[in-house]
């Protein structure tokens, strides 16, 4: 037998099997598709719509308005306490409120006005859209 009496080191990609490399790569490529396609995206997907049908409803209730991020109470434009003090107001009266909003207002701002009149003791809140 003969040996090699001075061995060298190969440095670099001489020796690296193509074929094997792209099917790693493309296993890993299938496996993020995979991953990312399971992946649950947060929040609601909702439309906030018109009303073809539908019954007026009666007068003398508080109405909330929401356009733009601007809070408006019966036509009156209020800040937070002024909204908290009239949620306590319809709430020791036992008044019905509606929350009128424009399509761009997003749903977040909804639901806290919601949530503020139920943990103020409101127990009809309705959402209004025009017809």
């Amino acid at each position: 037998m003969r040996f090699k009496k001075h061995l060298e080191f190969e440095y670099g990609f001489k020796n690296i099997e193509i074929i094997a490399l792209a099917n790693i790569l493309f296993l890993l490529l299938l496996f993020f598709i995979c991953v990312f396609n399971f992946v649950a995206e947060p929040g609601i997907r909702t439309v906030l719509g018109q009303v073809i049908s539908g019954k007026s409803l009666m007068r003398g209730n508080i109405e909330i308005s929401i356009v733009d991020n601007n809070i408006t109470v019966n036509g009156r434009k209020l800040n937070e306490e002024e909204l908290n003090g009239m949620l306590k107001f319809a709430a020791s009266h036992k008044q019905t409120v509606l929350i009128k909003t424009a399509q761009g207002v997003s749903l977040e701002r909804v639901i806290g006005i919601m949530n503020k009149c139920r943990n103020f003791g409101v127990r009809q809140v309705n959402i209004v859209t025009q017809k």
